[in-house]
């Protein structure tokens, strides 16, 4: 309304006139007020990002970087691989899971946070990078060219069944899915195994799309319910 409008335009005026800003932030005065709107709303599902960190999200969601191809969390150490993703850079050149990430083109990764960390591992496209990790406290250096990648989705046949890892549900996942179930049926595989222990969550559409390939035709997949109560049915569509 008019009069809250007023109260904010003049805290705005304030801000401006007055404010000295002594913090280390590099957050615009714009994006710092709408977060602080959004984010204290106290619901831990509506947040408000900068450009910087919607194109971050978006590219995390869809499995889709420039880099070595390895999950990790960072430790005192540095960067704890948790995952070697295959056909990646990290994978060709003999990345193991347990090998610690603590330097990236003689930068060290120790004491860093895992944003810092893959901040200095990531980069353009086709460019060189030299990472140093600790395995059996002895240090090995491995030279790779970071590659586009996409580790939205692994998949294995052992045996009788096949395993399927959805890591996040991003834009293509549905499609890489699709592959991953034809792949199975190829081999005959009558049993699968959907691990997403670790998924990151994502959009609904990819969900979606992943259902229509196992739920039959016309079965609901899921029901919103909007703000003013109106119900909306999902249903397959026979993929």
């Amino acid at each position: 309304d008019v009069e809250t409008n007023d109260l904010v335009n003049e805290i705005i005026n304030i801000l401006d006139d007055k404010w000295v800003d002594v913090t280390d932030s590099e957050e615009n005065m714009q994006d710092r007020m709408v977060d602080g709107l959004v984010n204290n709303l106290g619901d831990a599902y509506t947040n408000y990002m900068s450009i910087d960190e919607l194109n971050d999200f978006v590219s995390s969601i869809n499995g889709s970087f420039v880099g070595i191809g390895v999950s990790f969390i960072a430790i005192d150490d540095g960067g704890l691989v948790l995952d070697v993703y295959k056909d990646t850079p990290a994978y060709n050149a003999g990345i193991k899971a347990g090998d610690v990430l603590i330097e990236s083109n003689g930068a060290s990764l120790t004491g860093l946070n895992s944003t810092e960390i893959k901040e200095k591992v990531v980069g353009e496209e086709n460019s060189q990078v030299r990472i140093k990790v600790l395995r059996d406290n002895k240090e090995l250096i491995f030279n790779m060219v970071r590659k586009s990648v996409e580790i939205d989705v692994e998949y294995e046949v052992y045996d009788s069944f096949g395993y399927l890892n959805i890591i996040t549900f991003g834009d293509s996942t549905a499609d890489h899915v699709e592959t991953a179930l034809k792949a199975f049926k190829n081999k005959d595989v009558k049993n699968i195994v959907i691990d997403v222990r670790d998924n990151s969550g994502g959009y609904l559409t990819a969900v979606q799309g992943i259902l229509n390939l196992l739920v039959p035709d016309d079965q609901v997949i899921y029901k919103m319910q909007d703000k003013d109560g109106t119900v909306y049915e999902t249903t397959a569509d026979n993929k």
